[in-house]
């Protein structure tokens, strides 16, 4: 081998889709690659997903099977030391980057197979049984299994006996998002209390939830406002349920929004409106918005309450439930030093536990080991 070939950094292929179309594995991929991992390693994505589950199935297919041919040859031309898939629980999704693993040679790269979602409901190990089956056969071909909190690591574990070789690593904030999100002080605004949903667009998220927790609330004559910002397959019947409510000065959506845009959206705001009964993994807008100061008002549906603590970092309300969603709110509106005390407590958690140099630190390791595996066999 020769000396400038020694010398490269080690290659990793991160699967993931465009980051366009504002998926959190799209993040987590971008904030990888500005940690100091890059100093390491060579940090590259290959496109894989993006594509909406309620395009014509054909439309699908294609695009599918073109992202795991360009996949496939991109692993054969480039050689990795390691690939490293992001993925999702859910059936489409896992058979999706499924197919991708088995197309790494067995000789080939090392593997990583990470799930940022859950595992409590409508997910390949809870599917048909050949699912089931071929899901465990999967992820037993992976050098490495990744959750983004121990609570899903139990659930994995649980689901699939015996897997070896399964890590929890948390989500993170990179060091320029945390530094823009924490730099202003915590205030209270005076006017109206300022509701940011911040996600895809979709029912599972709970965005037709937070509309109808603001149609409450403003029939109570309470001065609120809601901001919805991001994409999504119902998008257009949540504007045309806002505009059927008469909130078209109340409710604005946004589209996807990035950036400056997304920090000054957290910072313009007083209460991020999350009532998600999704299979999450580890949610980035918690993160963000509890780095901004905001306190936090979610469902109890799976891991959520495992991430926050209702009364401490936010309200949790049972999920499909607008109107105990719109009580969490009104203690907020009454007690305005309450969204201090919670902001407060909220930004000092995330400094302190998912800062960027921690995330850096668990990849690295994982990374490193890896590689001493691939150099001993």
């Amino acid at each position: 081998m020769s000396e400038s070939r020694l010398l490269e950094k080690p290659l990793i292929l991160l699967t993931g889709p465009p980051s366009a179309r504002g998926f959190g594995i799209s993040t987590h991929i971008r904030m990888l690659q500005a940690t100091a991992l890059s100093d390491s390693y060579t940090l590259e994505q290959v496109e894989l997903g993006g594509a909406s589950w309620s395009s014509r199935a054909l439309t699908r297919a294609k695009r599918i099977l073109s992202q795991l041919v360009g996949f496939r040859r991109q692993v054969k031309d480039k050689r990795p030391s390691i690939v490293h898939i992001n993925s999702a629980p859910d059936t489409k999704a896992f058979l999706r980057d499924a197919a991708a693993l088995w197309l790494v040679p067995a000789r080939g790269a090392r593997t990583v197979f990470e799930f940022h979602g859950g595992f409590d409901r409508n997910t390949m190990l809870q599917g048909p049984g050949w699912v089931r089956a071929f899901a465990k056969r999967t992820l037993r071909r992976a050098s490495l299994v990744v959750t983004l909190n121990q609570y899903h690591t139990d659930a994995l574990l649980r689901l699939c006996p015996g897997l070896p070789n399964v890590r929890a690593i948390p989500n993170f904030l990179e060091a320029d998002m945390m530094s823009s999100l924490t730099a202003s002080p915590i205030e209270v605004a005076d006017g109206a209390l300022r509701l940011l949903f911040i996600s895809r667009v979709a029912r599972e998220k709970g965005v037709f939830d937070a509309i109808e927790t603001v149609r409450i609330l403003h029939g109570r004559g309470r001065n609120i406002s809601l901001r919805v910002a991001g994409i999504g397959d119902d998008l257009e019947e949540a504007r045309s349920l806002a505009a059927r409510y008469g909130l078209d000065g109340v409710i604005e959506f946004t589209g996807f929004i990035a950036g400056d845009d997304k920090v000054n959206a957290y910072l313009s705001s007083d209460v991020l409106l999350f009532p998600t009964y999704w299979n999450e993994g580890f949610p980035y807008v918690l993160l963000e918005a509890m780095a901004a100061g905001l306190p936090v008002i979610s469902t109890t549906y799976g891991v959520m309450p495992h991430l926050m603590e209702d009364g401490v970092n936010g309200y949790l309300a049972e999920p499909g439930d607008p109107a105990s969603l719109a009580e969490k709110v009104e203690k907020l509106i009454l007690d305005p030093s309450l969204r201090i005390e919670i902001g407060t407590s909220n930004r000092r958690t995330v400094r302190e536990r998912y800062g960027v140099e921690d995330a850096a630190h668990a990849y690295g390791q994982i990374y490193d080991e890896l590689l001493r595996v691939s150099t001993r066999a």
